[in-house]
């Protein structure tokens, strides 16, 4: 039987829908691929004024607003801690970070599996900004893995998941934490 991969399940909110949209926050859950082990998730929160060239989308700002209250003030609070942050130092956080929890499981990094749901964009989004500061995204291009497409193939669909624990929709840590019970729940059919 092979090693479990060690995984990080990533998740963005952001202002709008496409590959250069303002993102607010970066969530990151790390995993093991078996499900013997799934940490906590840590959010970077990112400086929406020093995102120059990113777009804010209006319908996605309308929509915020139809979301529940404790989703809006998540954002809200993502949004103000933020503006203390330079997106640099952020991401670079980020990256050493990833780079570390790999090396606690004995992993390098570039044998990491990156789940996102939908990486078209949720990974877009994150590689323009990081190219855009001339940051090289951490993740191998064949280590990007399609949440959606993988619970297609186990039959699986988001209404099929019972969440284990009550988990607010749109908040970024939360969103990745039931995003690992989806994976978990598609694995076993």
């Amino acid at each position: 039987m092979s090693k479990p991969a060690l995984c990080f399940m990533v998740d963005i909110e952001s202002l709008g829908l496409d590959p250069h949209c303002l993102i607010t926050v970066i969530a990151v859950t790390p995993f093991m691929s078996d499900h013997s082990w799934e940490g906590e998730p840590v959010k970077y929160n990112l400086n929406g004024s020093e995102q120059k060239n990113r777009t804010i989308d209006f319908n996605t700002v309308l929509w915020w607003f139809e979301q529940e209250d404790a989703a809006i003030k998540s954002m809200a609070r993502s949004m103000r801690s933020g503006l203390n942050n330079r997106n640099m130092d952020m991401l670079l956080a980020m990256v050493y970070d990833l780079q570390a929890r790999a090396g606690e499981f004995g992993f390098q990094l570039n044998a990491c599996e990156f789940w996102f749901r939908g990486p078209q964009f949720d990974c877009v989004a994150i590689e323009t900004l990081l190219k855009s500061l001339g940051i090289k995204a951490p993740w191998k291009y064949d280590m990007v893995c399609d949440l959606r497409t993988h619970m297609r193939s186990g039959g699986v669909t988001l209404d099929d998941v019972t969440p284990s624990r009550s988990f607010l929709k749109h908040d970024a840590g939360e969103d990745t934490l039931f995003q690992i019970e989806c994976h978990r729940a598609a694995k076993q059919d």
